[in-house]
């Protein structure tokens, strides 16, 4: 069976193989009689008694009534014919009666006599009908005495016709069945199952005695087969029957009883036939085939319970009103037999699956993880152990590997050492300090010497190399004190090492393996036991190489600072990262509950049109688009960027269900932070601004002049002084220009203190906004008296400047008492900017304040603390703090700046 037809119909082939096999089976083999006996006899237990005989009558003689005459029995016969009895059924043929007997029993025609079966005296393997006596004068109606038909020890069946003397002649309950209207002897089965649903010991009988002394009343007799056998033989006391107690037989004149009661009454349970039995084979292989397609094997075996319970029920039902025995234990052999091959064709599906996305997971990795030639060579190995080495700053170094099939350790790389330099002569890793290792899990400090000539201040490391659960080598390196101090959280550090160094060993020797694999014997590989554990632990690995993989990306992308979202063309989001999700908590925006439109007109408040129009571009023409983002929810600004990821259509990607009706995969939205490029932009614009204001008046100077030297009146001394202030202020241009231009051409960058001209009054403005809340808290009023122009000054671009006043402020917040007024004065001389803040305040001794400024003591206070660091920058920037405090007064602190544009 192909592989394509197996996947498409390999559950109907199942069903029907399992349908016909079955069917086949019960058919032509016993493979399924003695259980389903067994099941008969329960049922016909659990059912018996709910029918009562009214159509039967026992009427049992001791065995020594045998050889009775007509005072017996043609008197007990004439009392049955006076009482209405239907007919008279004998189990033998008296033979001490006299001819009157058998001419009353031929006058009535009712009367059948049981002939048995005996050896012929010809041939003693021949078997005869047992002879008439002399005095029966002729046949009379008569059945064959037989035994019922035993199955496995038990008695359900009887025959209605044996074969004897070359002719058929009918069976004592055939016979006795045939005297009725209801049936014709042609038309009964050959052998059929005794109905035994009046249960055990509920046969209605009476005893010989209790007839002759006028016992038998009409009620009793009348329109009933009475039938007559002899009890207590010891030829065969009882059989086993399904409804025989436990540990009793059942007589066997009842078990003839039972049957004649069956023919009479015509309550013959049917056995399903084969072709019925096939149809519902076929309807059973089709409910499971139905839920065994959507149910995993656990789940499917409780729907079999159920379905099993189901037919049980139409067993019962079928059984009790319709009698048709309906072969239970060929079902469920049924059921269970396409339950495993339904299963088992499932699994090896799955392993197939497993196999190849080995394959291929092995294969991808290798083009898309590693390059295909990395482990050709050992130069990789030198670069990875050169790459720790340094990182670390070790000793020593060396890289152990496993050996494969043994318990001992072999060199990959070494640095400054050699495998001969390890002390543990028998590299067995099941030995110390290996085992310590594997125990622990992680790196550990050896005490005892591992390697040879070990300095005194030298620590010596031992790490497991542990990947997907398999310890895989080890890697023992040396380090000092000193230099492990400089790392942080060495232990953490170490073991992301080990992991690595793990992951290159598991790859090289995935390598080594496949190289091999040709030179091996092929019979090597079939030896073993463990070739389905190897999938799987192959499958393990390849797994958590994967996740491994999958988990840095994930973490390379919440860790980028581009806020993205990714749509896909229905309008669902298909991967978040968390910058966005922050930001979009700062935005106050769901991006789970909005459409990639929807996003677009919530964070830009571009018209609906114009959005749909962009999104139309983005979609058909694979446009690009970077918007500004409106939002007052946030300080912070922002672009947002639209385009178009481009889908990789492949044939994988279709039989996997992820094709795409359309070339594209989503589209990306990204949310760029630009507030520290705009903030770039706003320095060197004001930058700008005020060389053109310092220019413009520089250059109003000069043309000042150069009007002034237009008149004759003016003198050489005027004339000179003229001149040399007009080169002045072209020179101070010049000068402007070119110190415009050295810090308009530098790239800014955020995080470093390099100086740059910035505005103070700005800094101060923002330095007071972000202090109001503190100060109302103290009750303290803010009074700036700033300029309405201010000069640039020389400081930190990143607001290093607007931190240092804030600091300095909140000191004086700090010590001001309520209802007061905090004043900051801001005064600019021919080259210095100073930023005055004052209070009316508690104050400090002026000598402790310093101390708390600018001495070396420690202080507790984190203002304080932050306060030595601004005065720290503002030295750097080439300005000074100054601070005063007089006790009951309070303080003040100056911060003197250097004016970048000054004469």
């Amino acid at each position: 069976m192909g592989s394509a037809w197996r996947a498409r119909y390999g559950g109907l082939i199942y069903a029907l193989l399992t349908a016909v096999l079955v069917t086949l089976l019960y058919a032509f083999t016993g493979l399924f009689r003695y259980a389903d006996g067994l099941a008969y006899d329960t049922m016909m237990r659990l059912t018996a008694g709910r029918h009562q005989v009214s159509n039967m009558l026992l009427v049992e003689a001791g065995f020594a009534h045998r050889e009775d005459g007509d005072a017996t029995w043609l008197e007990m016969v004439k009392t049955l014919e006076n009482l209405g009895a239907a007919r008279v059924v004998f189990t033998f043929v008296p033979e001490h009666v006299s001819a009157d007997f058998y001419a009353y029993a031929r006058k009535k025609g009712n009367i059948i006599f049981g002939r048995r079966m005996i050896s012929s005296p010809s041939d003693p393997e021949a078997m005869e009908l047992e002879p008439w006596p002399e005095k029966a004068g002729g046949d009379l109606p008569y059945g064959v005495v037989v035994m019922p038909v035993a199955e496995y020890g038990v008695y359900r069946w009887q025959r209605t016709h044996v074969r004897a003397e070359g002719a058929l002649h009918p069976t004592l309950e055939a016979a006795a069945a045939a005297l009725s209207s209801r049936f014709k002897h042609a038309e009964m089965p050959e052998i059929f199952l005794i109905n035994y649903e009046m249960g055990a010991g509920q046969f209605p009988r009476m005893s010989l005695e209790r007839v002759l002394k006028g016992g038998a009343i009409r009620e009793l007799i009348a329109g009933r087969t009475i039938l007559i056998g002899l009890s207590g033989t010891s030829e065969i006391p009882g059989v086993q029957t399904p409804v025989s107690l436990p540990g009793f037989l059942t007589p066997l004149l009842e078990v003839r009883g039972a049957a004649i009661y069956t023919l009479l009454s015509g309550r013959i349970v049917r056995q399903m036939g084969p072709v019925l039995l096939f149809a519902c084979l076929l309807a059973l292989m089709f409910v499971s085939l139905v839920l065994y397609h959507w149910l995993d094997i656990r789940r499917a075996t409780l729907a079999s319970a159920v379905v099993f319970g189901l037919y049980l029920a139409a067993v019962w039902y079928a059984f009790v009103s319709l009698l048709l025995w309906i072969p239970v234990v060929a079902l469920v052999s049924g059921q269970v037999l396409y339950f495993i091959l339904f299963f088992r064709e499932k699994a090896l599906a799955h392993e197939q699956t497993m196999r190849e996305m080995l394959e291929d997971l092995a294969s991808e990795l290798k083009k898309r993880v590693v390059p295909a030639s990395f482990y050709e060579t050992r130069e990789h190995w030198a670069q990875v152990a050169n790459m720790i080495y340094q990182t670390l700053d070790l000793e020593r170094l060396i890289l152990l590997e496993r050996v494969e099939g043994d318990h001992r350790v072999r060199e990959v790389h070494a640095l400054n050492c050699s495998l001969e330099d390890i002390g543990e002569r028998r590299r067995d890793y099941e030995r110390e300090p290996y085992k310590t290792a594997i125990a622990e899990n992680g790196p550990i400090q050896l005490t005892r010497p591992y390697l040879r000539n070990r300095r005194e201040n030298e620590q010596e490391y031992l790490v497991p190399l542990v990947f997907g659960g398999e310890v895989l080598g080890f890697w023992a390196f040396t380090v000092l004190p000193e230099h492990k101090v400089l790392i942080h959280n060495f232990p953490h550090v170490i073991r992301d090492f080990a992991h690595q160094i793990s992951e290159l060993l598991y790859h090289r020797q995935r390598w080594q393996a496949e190289h091999r694999q040709e030179e091996e014997p092929g019979l090597q590989g079939y030896l073993g036991v463990e070739g389905h554990d190897r999938i799987l632990r192959e499958v393990h690995k390849d797994l958590a190489l994967l996740e491994f993989r999958l988990a840095s990306l994930e973490n390379v992308l919440n860790g980028m600072s581009v806020a993205s979202i990714v749509y896909d063309l229905f309008g669902d989001v298909l991967q978040v990262n968390r910058r966005m999700e922050d930001l979009a908590k700062q935005l106050d925006i769901e991006p789970y509950e909005l459409t990639a439109l929807d996003f677009i007109h919530e964070l830009t408040d571009i018209g609906a049109e114009r959005c749909r129009q962009m999104f139309r571009e983005v979609v058909l023409e694979h446009g690009r688009f970077s918007l500004p983002v409106h939002s007052e929810k946030s300080e912070r600004v922002f672009m947002l960027s639209l385009q178009p990821l481009y889908h990789r259509e492949s044939e994988q990607a279709v039989e996997s269900g992820e094709a795409h009706p359309f070339a594209l995969q989503g589209i990306l939205c990204e949310l760029i932070d630009v507030t520290e490029m705009r903030s770039h932009y706003g320095v060197k614009d004001r930058l700008i601004e005020r060389f053109l204001f310092r220019m413009r008046n520089d250059l109003q100077g000069v043309l000042t002049g150069s009007a002034l030297l237009t008149h004759s009146e003016l003198d050489g001394d005027q004339r000179s002084r003229t001149e040399a202030l007009m080169a002045r202020k072209i020179d101070h241009v010049v000068d402007m220009f070119a110190r415009t231009h050295e810090y308009i051409s530098k790239d800014l960058e955020t995080g470093t203190s390099e100086v740059y001209p910035v505005d103070p009054r700005q800094a101060v403005v923002q330095a007071a906004h972000a202090l109001q809340s503190q100060a109302r808290r103290h009750k303290v009023a803010l009074q700036l008296n700033l300029p309405r122009f201010a000069s640039l000054v020389l400081a930190d671009h990143s607001g290093m400047l607007d931190w240092a006043v804030r600091t300095s402020m909140s000191i004086l917040l700090e010590d001001a008492v309520e209802n007061s007024t905090l004043v900051v004065d801001m005064e600019e001389s021919d080259r210095w900017l100073t930023i005055r803040c004052k209070n009316q305040g508690f104050g400090l001794p002026e000598a402790r304040l310093k101390d708390y400024l600018f001495g070396d003591m420690p202080v507790e206070s984190r203002l304080y603390r932050n306060m030595r660091e601004a005065i720290l920058r503002i030295r750097e920037w080439g300005g000074d703090v100054h601070a005063r405090s007089q006790v009951g007064e309070g303080m003040q602190i100056e911060l003197k700046l250097e004016v970048f544009f000054h004469d």
